[in-house]
């Protein structure tokens, strides 16, 4: 591989300086990065072939680089994310400021902190907490009517500058059958249980083997206590009753 050396510019823009993304073992540079305007640019130091390395002979090798080429091209802001990841909304290319408020469901609205990607300035929301339609709207339409938990007339006047789809996880929605591998590390894990039959079901739930919970041997207490209260109080009422008479 080629030694590199990094020349950082001091008056530049620190979203823009140049960074090692990996090292070899001794500790030169392998893979560095750096964003330059709207896009990004990356130096592999060696050869992408077999002629300096053995990493062509790897099975996660090529995996590997269509993962780093989707990186460069990705936008600097996606739409559509899940729940947990950032929303950025950016603005125009000089622009030296993006004022406005994130709306979303459940009366949602914040303002985020101020983000700078490349040569544009924005606003990023670090979670989107809920599913559903969220937008940035500038300062002037985010405390007009409608509520900002109808967002959708703010879309249809066009005073949002950017719409956001944060969707939920589906992966418990999934009905493929677990492997044994998987099924072997959740009872190993986590103590599941797994049954094959209804039967087989019957005979762990109501069974010898079957187990108290906890919390309904509180609750059976809790009852005791009620009623034993209950017979007291029961009892005194009575006993005063019949001394007064």
């Amino acid at each position: 591989w080629w030694r590199v050396a990094l020349r950082l510019d001091d008056d530049g823009d620190p979203a823009e300086q140049p960074r090692v993304l990996a090292r070899f073992k001794s500790n030169d540079a392998a893979l560095i990065g750096q964003r330059r305007g709207r896009g990004m640019l990356a130096v592999w130091t060696s050869t992408i072939d077999a002629d300096w390395n053995q990493l062509p002979s790897r099975p996660d090798y090529v995996p590997w680089w269509h993962e780093l080429l989707l990186s460069l091209i990705a936008p600097p802001a996606r739409r559509n994310v899940a729940v947990g990841e950032p929303l950025i909304a950016l603005g125009e290319p000089g622009q030296p400021a993006l004022e406005g408020e994130f709306l979303g469901p459940w009366s949602f609205r914040s303002a985020g902190e101020a983000a700078v990607v490349g040569d544009r300035t924005g606003r990023r929301l670090n979670a989107a907490r809920w599913p559903g339609v969220y937008v940035f709207a500038p300062a002037a339409a985010a405390g007009e009517e409608p509520h900002p938990q109808e967002v959708g007339p703010l879309i249809t006047a066009g005073n949002v500058r950017d719409a956001f789809a944060v969707h939920g996880n589906i992966e418990e929605s999934d009905l493929t059958p677990l492997t044994a591998d998987e099924r072997g590390a959740l009872e190993r894990s986590y103590g599941v249980r797994f049954v094959s039959s209804p039967v087989e079901l019957g005979e762990a739930w109501l069974g010898d083997a079957a187990r108290m919970e906890f919390a309904a041997a509180l609750l059976y207490l809790l009852l005791g206590f009620l009623i034993v209260e209950s017979w007291l109080t029961r009892r005194m009422v009575r006993r005063g009753t019949a001394e007064a008479s």
